[in-house]
């Protein structure tokens, strides 16, 4: 509120009202650890326009991090007020990890088919799995998956999952063993249907 008086005792009041805006509540979250290969989605709170310093500008976002990274958002509200908040991923190191030595299809009479799991020490699950050995046979024609779980000394467990196709093995038939001359020929039909032939 401000007076103005003159030399000859006029005056003149006047007021004016200042509301003071308090900044944006900027919330990330807490600090979250993750495992390696993994993705955390993290959302800000506490205004109505967000920016990050990954250059997105949504309230949440998706990240896969392969290292300990900081994230950092600014909330801004109606009146251009702004304020910032951080959250920080830590990443624990995981090893190489997977499958080998397994194919995504095979016939149905395929023998016995060894699996290797990375790093070894792992669990292999599956309906055609016993042990670290894959028989197609115990499940037959159709689709089955297998999956390779690995416990981390740090906490991490690790799951790799392979779908396996199986299919018919085609039945071939040359018919009867046959004797014939030196002089004569023969004609041998292995039948329609194949896609490639390979005769010895």
């Amino acid at each position: 509120t401000v007076t103005g008086s003159l030399w000859n005792k006029c005056s003149k009041t006047d007021s004016i009202i200042v509301t003071i805006i308090p900044f944006p509540d900027a919330h990330v979250g807490p600090d979250t650890t993750i495992c390696g290969g993994q993705c955390v989605e993290l959302t800000a709170s506490g205004g109505m326009d967000y920016l990050w310093n990954t250059g997105d500008t949504t309230e949440s976002i998706i990240t896969c991090p392969i290292d300990t990274t900081e994230y950092i958002v600014t909330v801004s509200d109606i009146y251009g007020c702004s304020q910032n908040d951080t959250a920080i991923i830590q990443v624990k190191i995981t090893p190489e990890f997977g499958i080998e030595g397994l194919l995504n299809a095979y016939c149905d009479d395929t023998d016995t088919v060894h699996m290797i799991g990375i790093p070894r020490g792992g669990v292999f699950v599956g309906d055609a799995v016993v042990d670290t050995l894959f028989i197609p046979s115990l499940v037959g024609v159709g689709t089955t998956s297998v999956s390779y779980t690995f416990d981390v000394p740090n906490g991490c467990i690790l799951t790799d999952t392979i779908i396996v196709g199986i299919f018919q093995s085609p039945e071939v038939s040359l018919g009867n063993d046959t004797t014939i001359f030196d002089y004569q020929s023969i004609t041998l039909d292995a039948g329609s249907g194949f896609d490639t032939y390979f005769w010895s």
